[in-house]
């Protein structure tokens, strides 16, 4: 991207897992506690290892956030590059 001009340009590559909106916060939580346990784990950091990834634990909050910025960025991209979906 940056011999194209965009030498700032920069995509980050996640997956995570979401729940229903208006899942109690309890559940929330405590899904997190779980995930971020697990996400710790040698056997899990070696099994993402071999698909070139890196666990990483964080809260739901900051999930949230690298949800809103993120489509906020592409939104922001496809309406400048006029990509419609048909």
């Amino acid at each position: 991207m940056s011999e194209a001009g965009y030498p700032d340009f920069a995509i980050r590559d996640w997956q995570g897992i979401v729940v229903k909106t208006g899942t109690p916060r309890a559940v929330v939580e405590r899904l997190n506690a779980a995930l971020r346990k697990a996400l710790v784990t040698d056997e899990l950091k070696t099994s993402f290892a071999v698909f070139g990834a890196e666990p990483v634990a964080g809260s739901p909050q900051e999930f949230t956030n690298i949800i809103v910025s993120d489509t906020i960025k592409m939104g922001r991209i496809a309406r400048t590059a006029n990509i419609r979906i048909d």
